[in-house]
């Protein structure tokens, strides 16, 4: 059974199975539209402490008040949370926009992190005119989440990266919907990777996760993981750049091995 509770630093944090003295904690980071709830089926199966949070903008967190990048208050926040849990250090799973806030993350308190699961995570652009291209693009999106939601969220899900779903017509994201949107605009903007610093090389060992129906980030997973030799490469068949919702079962198996837990 989840716990969810705000901390000091106004990050709602969610236990998903018992903290104990002698394992190293697993933080799950959901991506865009989440909360951390939405990792608890999955997070409950390993045999270790696990956790996860709402970053801001998103479930039971508030938006930041920073007009610039997020990344960096994030990051500070998620420490703050850390050390009033009394967490020394953790592993990372982040998908997506977890996967980018992990990195951060791991290059700002290097000491906070033993290792790093990335799915489906982009590691930062690195040319000026695709920099501005996407804080334009996030800036639209933003304009029409506060304005026209929730059906703006059909609009989303029609774009190429989200295809894949569309082949597991089971699968619901109603979830999404319970969002705030204007805390979501507010995110999109703060977090876009117009805004994100670029992160190809690594310095803790990571796992890269990307679904073999996923061809955008397949081919970044398997440029990121020749550029930083510390990144393994996983790709899941059968789904596409939602594996943990496309895959449960693949993806809770790599997760285990890469971070050394059984499973329950």
């Amino acid at each position: 059974m989840s716990d969810a509770d705000q901390t000091p630093s106004g990050l709602t944090v969610t236990w998903f199975s018992p903290r104990t003295s002698d394992q190293t904690p697993v933080l799950f980071i959901h991506g865009f539209m989440g909360r951390a709830s939405e990792w608890e089926v999955l997070a409950s199966k390993l045999v270790a402490p696990t956790l996860g949070i709402d970053l801001p903008g998103h479930g039971s967190s508030p938006v930041l008040l920073e007009e610039g990048p997020w990344f960096a208050a994030t990051c500070l926040l998620l420490e703050k949370t850390l050390i009033a849990l009394e967490i020394p250090i953790v592993d990372i799973v982040g998908y997506s926009l977890g996967g980018r806030v992990a990195s951060h993350f791991a290059k700002r308190f290097p000491s906070k992190v033993r290792k790093i699961v990335l799915e489906s995570s982009h590691p930062g652009l690195t040319d000026p005119t695709q920099r501005a291209a996407r804080l334009e693009s996030d800036k639209k999106w933003a304009d029409q989440i506060e304005k026209d939601w929730p059906h703006v969220l059909d609009r989303w899900y029609e774009q190429p990266v989200f295809e894949s779903l569309r082949r597991h017509p089971g699968l619901q994201l109603a979830r999404n919907r319970k969002n705030d949107p204007f805390k979501l605009a507010r995110a999109i903007e703060g977090f876009s990777l117009g805004h994100q610093s670029s992160h190809w090389h690594l310095d803790h060992p990571a796992l890269f996760m990307t679904g073999a129906w996923d061809q955008k980030y397949r081919a970044i997973g398997t440029e990121w993981s020749q550029v930083s030799p510390q990144i393994q490469l996983f790709i899941v068949e059968c789904a596409g750049h939602n594996i943990h919702l496309e895959q449960p079962e693949a993806y809770l198996a790599a997760i285990a091995r890469f971070l050394e837990l059984d499973l329950s």
